[in-house]
């Protein structure tokens, strides 16, 4: 299973993440994608699924991923400097994580 970056604008694929490399077992997201967002300047991409991952889109390559202690995490809220992210697992726990630079 791979992660695919794709253009809204043409239909045309920008950007495979594969599964090789560091991230290669938990690029699957622990299910399916449930939520993505871009960073306002369009450089950073944070999903969520079974994980939270942050991805460099020019790379096309995780960066970090955030393992919750329960799964299915539906949506995740970000601020509008793409620097706090707020999501709820399915067991009820509430995570507020904070991008470091």
């Amino acid at each position: 299973m791979e992660t695919n970056l794709w253009s809204i604008k043409d239909g045309s694929l920008l950007r495979i993440c594969s599964r090789d490399g560091k991230d290669a077992m938990d690029s699957l997201h622990g299910g399916w994608v449930t939520d993505l967002h871009f960073s306002p300047d369009n450089s950073l991409l944070v999903s969520t699924g079974g994980y939270i991952k942050w991805w460099d889109v020019e790379k096309g390559k995780a960066l970090q991923t955030f393992f919750p202690r329960g799964t299915a995490l539906k949506r995740i809220h970000v601020s509008s400097d793409f620097s706090t992210f707020v999501t709820i697992d399915s067991i009820g726990i509430l995570y507020i994580l904070q991008r470091v630079v």
